[in-house]
């Protein structure tokens, strides 16, 4: 599918015929526009907003981050971003993370930014990662007709290596969060998200020295997603199992083992307390990739460790070491939506840097504001063991002495900084350099 069957109705309805510019499968639109060479400001993206039941289609370029600011200005109501099961319901035959920035094809109304309206071509997906629609500008005005005009993005020129002064200088383009707005929402820490079913029962399995495989078995099987992607991932070359893996059985018995399992499927379950994008460098499909190389490099290192440390507690702490991330998305979506998008537009300027800036609300309550105290606080709150926990808060501080397993997880995260692995097949060659 390069074109989804709303929009080439929509296309057909308008009489515009659009040219389709075939690439190879992309994770972003950023990646497509630089396979393709199309310069961000003519590349249209859609980003879809809730106020209340309204919802709200806000198309900018993509060299630009929506102003939320300008939006509710130009609109006269506050929104904040969509993500998640809102959006697969409402672009039902779209890949997920491609939306076509057309509003009037799925009815919904829509705020252009006024600068696409001074191209001479404009590029879009059109609800596939595969492929890229070009329009002229009068088939672009004719797709965007009815849709109010106002200028609500503020452009970021492509920089690489920012410095301090540079990245202060960004965010004035754009609009954050005033102290009181900071305050109100790290209420919001007392009202964290439970643990979900299956992994809080998952949980007391690894505590109970007695359990058996058939009470993991069955508690996995609660739910199909999770046996799925357990049995995906028993599957991957990093184990190089020669045989079928045919059953949740074997995955556990004959590829990848009790503790491994447990702790994956407790790992998985925790993150679907939370909604959050799937595209962009903090997205979900990055999250999970990063955090299954974390404790698959943690695991591996502790049992080549001298010292007495549980492999099954270092996976788990690597696999949840960025939790933060999820409660960040959960508490703080419009600033979150920002990051995200800053994280890929200046990927020299680190996650620190950018979030301490966004976040900083001065005062004692100042510190608590970044992925790393939010995700202790959650880890706490459900109960997660100690070493887990001094594992979130400190992953990023080198001059943190709390444990055995702080230091692991700060030799394994520098190994994969400095690493560039696509699969975690390639995780093999790293354990065994750093052994």
């Amino acid at each position: 599918m390069s074109v989804s069957p709303v929009v080439q109705d929509f296309f057909r309805r308008k009489g515009v015929t659009a040219a389709i510019l075939p690439h190879a499968r992309t994770d972003t639109l950023q990646a497509a526009a630089q396979l393709l060479d199309i310069p961000g400001e003519r590349f249209s993206r859609a980003v879809v907003l809730a106020s209340g039941d309204a919802i709200l289609m806000a198309v900018v370029p993509l060299s630009s981050v929506l102003d939320l600011d300008a939006v509710a200005k130009t609109t006269g109501k506050s929104w904040e971003p969509v993500t998640g099961s809102l959006l697969a319901r409402l672009f039902p035959d779209c890949e997920p993370g491609s939306l076509p920035p057309l509003p009037a094809a799925y009815g919904l109304d829509g705020l252009i930014d006024e600068g696409l309206f001074r191209q001479d071509m404009v590029h879009f997906e059109a609800g596939s990662h595969t492929s890229v629609c070009r329009v002229d500008q009068r088939d672009f005005r004719t797709l965007h007709a009815g849709c109010r005009r106002y200028p609500i993005a503020a452009p970021l020129s492509h920089q690489s290596g920012l410095c301090p002064k540079q990245c202060e200088e960004l965010f004035e383009k754009v609009s954050l969060p005033s102290p009181t707005e900071v305050e109100e929402r790290l209420r919001a820490l007392y009202r964290l998200p439970a643990l979900p079913v299956v992994a809080t029962e998952v949980l007391k399995i690894t505590r109970d020295p007695d359990a058996s495989l058939d009470e993991l078995v069955f508690w996995i099987k609660k739910d199909p997603s999770l046996t799925a992607q357990i049995m995906r991932y028993a599957r991957s070359a990093y184990f190089g199992y020669a045989g079928e893996v045919d059953s949740l059985e074997t995955a556990v018995v004959r590829v990848l083992g009790f503790d491994v399992v447990a702790n994956l499927a407790i790992g998985i379950c925790a993150g679907k307390a939370f909604d959050w994008p799937v595209e962009g460098p903090l997205g979900q499909k990055k999250f999970w990739r990063n955090a299954l190389f974390a404790a698959t490099l943690m695991q591996r290192l502790a049992r080549r460790s001298s010292k007495p440390l549980k492999p099954g507690l270092a996976y788990l702490a690597g696999l949840l070491h960025n939790f933060g991330i999820l409660l960040l998305a959960h508490l703080f979506q419009p600033e979150f939506f920002l990051l995200n998008r800053l994280a890929e537009q200046y990927p020299h300027c680190s996650l620190n840097t950018l979030e301490r800036r966004m976040l900083h609300c001065g005062g004692s309550e100042g510190s608590r504001l970044n992925h790393t105290e939010l995700g202790a606080s959650l880890l706490q709150h459900w109960e997660m063991p100690p070493e887990i926990v001094g594992v979130c808060r400190g992953h990023h501080d080198p001059e943190t002495d709390d444990s055995e397993y702080l230091a692991l997880a700060q030799v394994a995260l520098g190994l994969l900084a400095d690493s560039a692995l696509s699969d975690v097949g390639q995780l093999k060659g790293l354990v065994e350099l750093a052994a």
